[in-house]
């Protein structure tokens, strides 16, 4: 999905899960902004013996009820990448990854000021979730930024 804008919606912006009967479902948002929904900007559910590939490039997150970008894999597997993205004053953590199945890749990306009425982080991973940075973002938040579970250096 590119050049497009989903807003005011009162549940998640885009979720994706897997397809009936495929192992692998993979997506692509470039240049999208996910902004004022009811529930994530964009979430990833990876469940039973399938593989979810998500890539969030040149996008924007913002103004969500939830997290802006989940990557939840507790069964199933769940990859997202976040890069040269603006993840914004979302109700919920900035990025958050939850289950053990579940990795996310972030660089080049803006995350600030995610869950500043509660005590939600930029930055979050949960229950064996890896959150894997290059080191390159930009965080600010008035209560915690959270921390990266690896962080590696740009090569």
């Amino acid at each position: 999905m590119s050049n497009t804008v989903i807003a005011d919606n009162g549940v998640n912006g885009v979720s994706i899960g897997p397809e009936s009967g495929a192992p692998l479902t993979r997506a692509v948002l470039d240049h999208v902004q996910l902004v004022n929904n009811g529930g994530r900007g964009v979430a990833a559910f990876g469940a039973g013996s399938t593989f979810i590939a998500l890539l969030v490039n040149n996008s924007v997150s913002a103004f969500n009820a939830g997290d802006g970008v989940l990557a939840q894999g507790t069964s199933g597997l769940a990859d997202v990448t976040v890069k040269n993205s603006s993840i914004f004053e979302n109700g919920g953590n900035g990025l958050f990854v939850d289950g053990s199945f579940a990795t996310m890749r972030v660089t080049k990306s803006t995350i600030n000021l995610n869950g500043i009425e509660v005590t939600n982080d930029n930055f979050l991973a949960a229950n064996g979730g890896t959150l894997i940075s290059f080191g390159d973002n930009s965080l600010d938040h008035t209560g915690q930024d959270g921390v990266a579970t690896v962080t590696v250096p740009l090569k």
